[in-house]
């Protein structure tokens, strides 16, 4: 509990029968309590204070299907006009994050020294940040085709200030980095309701919240979709050890007629080759079995309409099939690999709630009422602009002028689990923001 919520619990989180939006006398009140803390903690270094963090909150869903804009957002693909896709150093495409619209950002926080205009199109790796200045540009195709559909479902962002004070902007004294993000996160606490559990439709049953008792094919023909990507890692995991043997023996080859003999690399390579050509047919015999497991599951949804409803005779195969699945090869399965109906209709609400407008019609009313006013923020941490973010900041124990670019968390709505990373971070001088030196910036990958 930090100071503020001991002197004033109305400004701890907020409870789900207390919530109330922030007014102008709870503004001027918590104003007075940051700068009490501020006065507690002492002074700090005379430094130009960073732009005023800016958290980016999950739009809410029209009941038509629209959204209220779609200026920024998270996942799905980039809008880069005539800009190029960036690619690693191996040449391949980097996945895209996020792209923000800069006229919404400096509008809401004019100290920001990003441009004003255009959008940012951030991508997952060191120098994975685009300006975009089209004045409307569509969708880009990734460069691989058919890879897009590994995307992140796309989720319009709404941008949402918070009115910290100057001398709480200032992130370069340790000892202040603490009541600084708790300061943040009080202040978020306030404008937005705060929400603990993950998305699910058993707990919001039991919650006595929603009702959504259909059971559409469309959670089965998702998770035989999941099933074939599963299946397509294997086959392609096997692909790579296959071309590592034929690289290595091309090595070995070499090493073998050189002058000098490498005896230590040669016996690397050998043993190598050895331990993949012994396992690889073990691998594709169990590829080969996964396969036809995959075949007899598109089967069952083979032709089937994704909107009508199964009854029990359907989903009880579909239901056989999937504990089947967890028992025989778990090990291979994606995350968020459903085992019952309850994970089925999960999956079947978050394809609705990110999908087309067209399909938006199968969204129960009550979910979504639910949906728009409990998970507009991520569990955990939350995506963010500016400010200090998750874990240590990169660079300000050296004394760096360095700006949290943009920060995602974990989002369970999203279904993106990040492999087990607490936060992806995208870390920029301030004199490379200002110049536009986009190329500069650094990826951090936050992990306990």
């Amino acid at each position: 509990m930090n100071l503020l919520s001991r002197f004033f619990p109305q400004f701890g989180p907020a409870g789900e029968d207390d919530y109330q939006p922030l007014d102008d006398k709870r503004r001027a009140r918590l104003r007075w309590a940051l700068e009490l803390e501020l006065e507690l903690m002492g002074p700090g270094p005379n430094s130009e204070p960073h732009p005023r963090p800016v958290m980016m909150v999950r739009q809410t869903r029209e009941r038509d299907g629209s959204w209220p804009c779609e200026n920024s957002w998270i996942g799905g693909l980039p809008r880069l006009g005539r800009a190029k896709w960036p690619k690693a150093e191996d040449g391949g495409p980097l996945p895209f994050v996020a792209q923000i619209h800069l006229a919404d950002l400096s509008r809401n926080c004019p100290e920001s020294p990003l441009p004003g205009d255009g959008w940012l199109a951030l991508f997952l790796g060191d120098g994975g940040a685009v300006h975009v200045t089209a004045a409307d540009p569509k969708p880009s195709r990734h460069p691989d085709g058919d890879r897009a559909r590994d995307q992140i479902p796309c989720w319009p962002l709404e941008q949402l200030v918070l009115e910290i004070p100057p001398e709480l902007r200032v992130y370069h004294n340790e000892e202040h980095h603490h009541p600084i993000r708790e300061a943040q996160i009080t202040l978020l606490h306030l404008l937005m309701k705060e929400r603990q559990g993950p998305f699910s439709i058993g707990n919001l049953r039991r919650a006595g919240k929603c009702d959504f008792e259909t059971s559409y094919w469309q959670g089965a023909i998702l998770a035989s979709q999941m099933l074939s990507r599963a299946l397509e890692m294997q086959n392609q995991a096997i692909c790579e050890q296959q071309e590592w043997v034929k690289l290595a023996r091309a090595e070995l080859a070499e090493l073998q007629e050189a002058t000098y003999r490498d005896d230590n690399r040669i016996a690397e390579l050998e043993n190598g080759i050895l331990n993949a050509e012994t396992e690889i047919p073990w691998q594709q015999n169990d590829v080969d079995v996964f396969a036809k497991f995959c075949a007899s599951f598109a089967e069952l949804v083979q032709d089937k309409d994704p909107w009508s409803a199964m009854t029990r005779e359907d989903y009880q195969p579909v239901l056989e099939k999937l504990s089947e699945a967890h028992g025989r090869f778990d090990h291979v399965l994606p995350t968020g690999m459903p085992c019952n109906l309850e994970e089925m209709q999960d999956l079947v609400l978050r394809q609705l709630i990110t999908g087309d407008a067209k399909d938006f019609k199968h969204m129960p009313a009550d979910v979504l009422e639910v949906i728009n006013q409990d998970f507009r923020l991520a569990s955990g941490g939350q995506h963010q602009m500016f400010g200090l973010g998750y874990g240590e900041p990169l660079g300000f124990a050296d004394g760096e002028e360095n700006l949290l670019l943009f920060q995602m968390m974990p989002d369970d709505m999203l279904d993106t689990h990040m492999h087990g990373v607490d936060a992806w971070q995208f870390w920029i001088s301030r004199a490379d923001a200002e110049e536009g030196n986009w190329d500069k910036v650094k990826l951090r990958v936050c992990a306990r």
